[in-house]
């Protein structure tokens, strides 16, 4: 009865290994429960029927489907299928004709369908094992969370596939169980393999952990007591608890759980006794997921091999620490029930960098050569609450391990591990191993890449400017690399580059971002007293970046304005033109300028002239700045040239100067020689008769009054009367004093002024404040009323006033004056 129960135990780990997968995190993310792919390579030889190990072990498998999730898969591999295929084909290791696929949805159709299968007996073969090797690589489920199990039972030594003979050695057998571990499933994890050695016939071998490997012997009652407990330990995900821990009263039984719990799990043997409700430490009420009936294969006879498997849980949340309380249908048999709990206990990574947790994308971002601490904690699945260490078990191990490209570079056992990033593919692992359960692990894999080198460069080179012309200084544009590559405008918009500084020289500058291309733009100005290297550093703390600029500042260019020849220029004062022309050239540093250079001067050549010391005749008129003309050019190669011409009547020394602003200045001197008195007779007697002759010209075309004659009309009012006094004016032909201008006749206050054509015109300046009124309009014999209308009518003049023969002009005085002064042309 003991070794049944263990042996079902034994399988009930082994399922329970995974079945509710442990939930890996790293910083604030989780991995959902991952399935398990299971395949059982069963010795169904007729060694089998000692001890009726057949029927304990068809039974623990019943049991072991009835606690698999629906997602997970099972495969089984009767060895005497194996024998019998491997008889009939030598070397056919494909085990898709003899695996039996069991159907997880129907737990209950699975427990039946192995219940019910004929026990064959045919042996032992060796390439069952490696059967069961290739049907779990057949698999290709990539998902990383899914384990990988490979599990064989067997109570005697293996047999030579070839001479179906017991010759296959132990180390044969520990190698190849060995070399499964080299092999990466789909998901890129290793396949975890069990083997347990049942009797003193059975081959006996290595346990290797470190590959994945767990190998277990049993011998007596006692040692496989032991052996299936430890195994049971080792990989179950559920804590087997034991008979100390759980109290049963006929019907009821009750457990503590000091830990959250994921599922309960119970095996109740020997009796028709099924769960019937579980209560919760708080009152609640938790639902049967499955009830499975368990049966005997019929091979055996013990009415003590019945039972029943059951699940409960809380449907995806977790249920409390505090004891329980389950209801059965029937009365228990304390020493036949098996009470199984998965707590609900994850192993939770945190990384931390630089004070603050990441995340597993931030992890990845994070350069080589930076230092980052991992934890690891034990905390409530699903939550972030983290258990009391005082609730686990005694002897609980916290282990993290950290692999670069697979080799493992630092470990801790104490949960927490400061490590510092390698470049390659990293791995960071964590495993909290409580006493009696599958350790709960968690890892995440990332690639740590070369530190990114952050520069501020700039498309500078060569750049040099004169001290005096910082104002056109090329801009100079710097910008931020990331490995050598430019930021875009928006990325350096969240780094801004610091204020220059300057060194070497003390410039004025402008500094600001170029919002279309991200760059940071150096503008210098005006001038500065320094030459030499002019160091322009700028930096990003943050990113600690920098980079600089080199201006070269070279002197400002020296001027000079050399005249060419070197002599005294002179010329009579009638012959200016033969003079010999004043030449200039203009350097830069000593190298002459042709025209294009000068013309693109910001600070264009100036000539002045001017006489020193002249005189006219005999009078001395010292310096005067208007005594002669002449042109002045830039030739093609640069020589600024200066022409006198024409004549003078002035005689001396003179100067020409041609500056250039206050950079430089030359000054010319010249000679105008002096013409005797009786030269200038000659002259002077054609000039004066020109000018005669231009006078009387003038007098003879000078417009004349032509005896004209003006009745002068003056307007008088006596009351309501108006008066009319005549009298005649006579206008003579005479001749003007000044040629060419109309002669001038003043009447009263008006100015009268003859014009061709025998027309009059009235000078409008002389009106001295009168107006003046035209029209022809005869007054006499009018009212006054008549007069005062006539007035008003009346438009002022506004230009002169052309009068001819019957026109009439009337000349208003103020208002308070009695009388109205009119001119009539009548002659």
């Amino acid at each position: 009865m003991k070794k049944r129960i263990i042996l079902f135990v034994l399988l009930l780990s082994l399922m329970t290994a995974g079945v509710f997968s442990l939930q890996n995190t790293i910083g604030y993310a989780s991995e959902s429960s991952g399935r398990k792919i299971v395949t059982i390579v069963f010795d169904d030889s007729f060694s089998m029927a000692n001890e009726n190990r057949y029927s304990n072990a068809n039974y623990a498998i019943q049991a072991f489907i009835a606690l698999l999730n629906e997602e997970d898969e099972l495969h089984l591999i009767y060895m005497s299928d194996a024998a019998r295929q491997l008889a009939a084909q030598p070397g056919n290791f494909d085990p898709s004709a003899i695996a039996k696929d069991i159907d997880l949805t129907n737990p209950q159709s699975g427990a039946d369908q192995v219940r019910n299968n004929p026990w064959q007996g045919a042996g032992t073969p060796f390439g069952a094992v490696q059967m069961g090797y290739n049907e779990l690589v057949s698999h290709e489920d990539t998902d990383p969370s899914t384990q990988y199990y490979l599990i064989v039972l067997s109570d005697g030594g293996f047999m030579d596939d070839a001479t179906n003979q017991i010759t296959i050695d132990t180390g044969t057998v520990q190698g190849q169980f060995e070399s499964f571990y080299g092999t990466l499933m789909p998901n890129q994890t290793h396949m975890n393999t069990y083997y347990l050695a049942i009797g003193a016939e059975a081959v006996a071998l290595t346990d290797r952990p470190d590959l994945n490997f767990h190998a277990q012997t049993a011998s007596d009652g006692q040692s496989m007591i032991h052996a299936i407990g430890a195994l049971a330990d080792t990989i179950s995900g559920r804590y087997r608890l034991d008979a100390s821990e759980i109290s049963v009263y006929d019907t009821l039984v009750s457990f503590t759980s000091e830990l959250p719990l994921k599922s309960v799990s119970f095996l109740s043997q020997g009796r028709e006794a099924a769960v019937s409700s579980v209560t919760g430490p708080n009152g609640e009420n938790y639902e049967i997921r499955r009830n499975v009936t368990l049966a005997p294969d019929g091979y055996n006879a013990d009415p003590s091999l019945f039972g029943n498997a059951i699940v409960t849980d809380a449907g995806g949340a977790n249920m409390p620490a505090g004891t329980y309380q389950v209801q059965f249908t029937a009365g228990v048999d304390p020493a036949s029930l098996n009470v199984m709990i998965e707590p609900a206990v994850e192993c939770r990574l945190a990384v931390q960098y630089n004070g603050e947790t990441v995340s597993a994308e931030k992890l990845a971002e994070i350069p080589e050569g930076e230092t980052v601490t991992i934890t690891a904690q034990a905390v409530e699945s699903g939550t972030d609450t983290v258990v009391d260490s005082s609730f686990l078990e005694e002897g609980t191990a916290n282990t993290l391990v950290y692999e670069v490209d697979g080799n493992e570079i630092v470990r801790s056992d104490t949960g927490e591990l400061p490590i510092t990033l390698q470049l390659g593919e990293g791995s960071i692992s964590g495993q909290i191993q409580m006493p009696g359960f599958l350790p709960k692990t968690a890892d995440e894999r990332f690639t740590t890449k070369s530190k990114v080198v952050y520069r501020v460069e700039s498309d500078a080179a060569d750049v040099s400017v004169r001290q005096n012309e910082l104002d056109s200084c090329e801009e100079i544009r710097f910008y931020l690399t990331a490995d050598g590559v430019k930021m875009s405008a928006d990325e350096a918009k969240n780094y801004p580059l610091s204020t220059p500084v300057l060194t070497g020289a003390k410039v004025e500058y402008e500094w600001y971002q170029d919002e279309d291309s991200g760059e940071w733009i150096f503008k210098p100005k005006g001038e500065t007293d320094s030459t030499g290297t002019l160091t322009v550093y700028v930096e990003n703390e943050e990113l600690e970046a920098s980079g600089q600029a080199i201006i070269d500042v070279i002197p400002r260019i020296h001027y000079q304005i050399i005249q060419i020849g070197g002599q005294d220029a002179h010329a009579a004062q009638t012959s200016l033109g033969q003079m010999e022309p004043i030449k200039f050239k203009i350097t830069a540093d000593a190298e002459a300028l042709d025209r294009a250079a000068i013309d693109a001067l910001k600070t264009k050549p100036a000539l002045a002239v001017k006489m020193t010391d002249s005189s006219f005749f005999i009078w001395k008129t010292g310096e005067k700045r208007n005594g002669i003309s002449g042109r002045w050019y830039i030739e093609d190669d640069g020589t600024c040239v200066y022409q006198p011409k024409g004549l003078s009547w002035f005689y001396g020394t003179g100067e020409v100067a041609l500056t250039l602003s206050e950079e430089a200045s030359c000054t010319a001197v010249f000679t105008i020689e002096e013409r005797s008195f009786l030269y200038w007779i000659p002259i002077g007697f054609v000039l004066f008769s020109l000018f005669l002759f231009w006078c009387i010209i003038g007098w003879i075309r000078q417009p004349k009054f032509n005896n004209q004659i003006m009745e002068i009309v003056v307007y008088t009012k006596f009351g309501s009367a108006i008066q009319e006094s005549p009298r005649i004016k006579v206008m003579k032909r005479r001749i003007g004093l000044i040629p060419y201008r109309a002669c001038r006749m003043r009447v009263g206050d008006l100015v009268f002024i003859a014009a061709p054509g025998r027309k009059i015109v009235l000078d409008k300046d002389c009106v001295r404040g009168r107006v003046v009124y035209s029209g022809k309009v005869r007054f006499m014999g009018r009212s006054a009323g008549n007069m005062k209308r006539l007035i008003r009518m009346m438009e002022p003049a506004k230009r002169d006033v052309r009068m001819v023969r019957g026109m009439e002009l009337y000349v208003a005085p103020d208002k308070n004056a009695q009388a109205l002064t009119g001119y009539r042309i009548t002659g």
